[in-house]
């Protein structure tokens, strides 16, 4: 059986690596900002106004690069 590969599955596929590229690239490091204030003991319930902005601009950051 020959398998083809059509423009429609190139498509998805593309689709799908730029997609993965996204979340690992640009929401992986505001995530990473995020948990590791955490992690450390830096994001607590009253500092929470500050983290919020900072892992945004680290995201905003990494997706102007992505």
């Amino acid at each position: 059986m020959k398998k083809t590969n059509s423009s429609s599955d190139k498509q998805l596929r593309l689709y799908q690596i730029f997609t993965a590229k996204l979340v690992l690239e640009v929401m992986g490091g505001a995530g990473a900002i995020w948990g590791f204030s955490e992690a450390v003991g830096l994001r607590v319930a009253s500092t929470v106004w500050f983290w919020r902005p900072c892992a945004l601009v680290v995201g905003a950051i990494f997706f102007m690069r992505w």
